[in-house]
């Protein structure tokens, strides 16, 4: 809990128990009680609620010798919940002070705002697996690779309408990819986000967004932006 500590900026942070699931705020004290009482949440790999940027869990990762596909579906799970961390714009979705293990379940905590009620919708979508089994990908992180590879290619919309329909040929039928183009734009704007072309590293591992937006190498492996790879 040292490294929340550093991170948070208040006498609260998000509590990353399997309970609260980083929704609901506590004081340091409480989390480590939640955490000995409940466990950790186990989908939260990459700690962008309390201050550790998905590039820097990636470059530690390459440096320990981890596969490459298992880099990016980190770094695809961590863009969606920057996305939903951004949308929300850091504020406190509903605290409570109370002590004791039935804190969450008593008539006078604090409800839940309406920024707390998105929230879980897109937490849910965040945690749908692409298809029964799927070990890679969620509905959330699909979408936002695909919207990754589409301007990174150049893909037309109705090439991106034609793949989207493959997919849902191909895959069993309980999958949950978007039916088309739009409705994967929609849930991009219940993000709260605008689409936009974003440059990316020739090795797909940076966006040139955020605190990388001025940036003309990539912080990883120091390559030019625009420099093309054949």
């Amino acid at each position: 809990m040292a490294f929340a500590k550093v991170a948070s900026k208040s006498n609260t942070i998000r509590c990353p128990c399997r309970r609260c699931v980083n929704v609901i705020h506590k004081t340091h004290d409480q989390v480590k009680m939640d955490l000995f009482r409940q466990g950790f949440y186990p989908d939260y790999k990459i700690w962008t609620f309390h201050g550790e940027d998905w590039f820097t869990k990636s470059s530690n990762d390459n440096i320990e010798g981890v596969d490459n596909e298992t880099n990016e579906e980190r770094c695809d799970d961590a863009r969606a919940y920057e996305m939903i961390n951004n949308m929300i714009g850091g504020e406190n979705l509903g605290s409570t002070t109370i002590d004791g293990d039935d804190d969450l379940h008593r008539p006078n905590r604090e409800e839940p705002n309406e920024n707390a009620s998105k929230f879980f919708r897109l937490l849910r979508d965040a945690e749908q697996k692409l298809y029964p089994g799927c070990k890679k990908l969620t509905k959330l992180s699909f979408v936002v690779r695909l919207f990754q590879m589409k301007y990174l290619y150049g893909w037309s919309n109705k090439s991106v309408d034609g793949l989207l329909e493959l997919f849902r040929l191909a895959l069993p039928d309980d999958h949950v990819v978007p039916n088309s183009l739009y409705e994967a734009k929609k849930m991009i704007r219940d993000l709260g986000l605008d689409y936009e072309k974003i440059d990316a590293c020739v090795n797909d591992c940076v966006l040139y967004r955020n605190e990388h937006a001025t940036l003309e190498k990539c912080p990883i492996y120091h390559e030019d932006m625009n420099e093309a790879h054949f």
